[in-house]
Formats: structure tokens, C-alpha cells, sequence
């Protein structure tokens, strides 16, 4: 399996984050990873940039959900 878009995470980003409590972005992707079964292949894909593909994908994915209103942000990094 690649990595998939990140609008395909937005399921499992939700998912992650419906207990409503607080969440580090490193709970998030790391939760969004195992929920889709990444394998350790796809997780070591990088960008030009040195970050992790996944990582990123789930950085836009949380975003833009963000940005239509399903999310917030209570402080910085979570």
C-alpha cells in the first residue's frame, strides 16, 4: 500500500480525536498510521524536505479539517 492522500485520513484523524480531550499531533499520526496499516516501508518514506510522508499528509489532513470547523486547536501542538 502507498501512503494514502491526506483526504483519505480525514476519517481516521476524526477518529483519533473523538474522545474530545487533547491530543499531541504525535498521537495523532502515529494513531492514524496503525488504523490504516501502514507498513514500516511507508512510514520511512520521506519528503525532500527530510519529513516523513505520512506525517505530512496527515499535518494537511488535520488542517484543512480545521479549516471546515470539525476541529480546533487549545494550544500550540495539540
Amino acid at each position: 500500500m502507498s501512503v494514502p492522500k491526506f483526504y483519505e485520513m480525514h476519517r481516521f484523524v476524526l477518529e483519533a480525536l473523538k474522545d474530545g480531550k487533547p491530543h499531541t499531533f504525535k498521537e495523532c499520526y502515529n494513531f492514524v498510521a496503525d488504523k490504516m496499516h501502514l507498513s514500516d516501508a511507508d512510514r520511512k518514506i520521506t519528503l525532500g524536505s527530510g519529513q516523513k510522508r505520512y506525517v505530512n499528509r496527515c499535518g494537511w489532513s488535520r488542517t484543512y479539517l480545521k479549516k471546515a470547523g470539525f476541529l480546533t486547536n487549545p494550544k500550540v501542538g495539540t
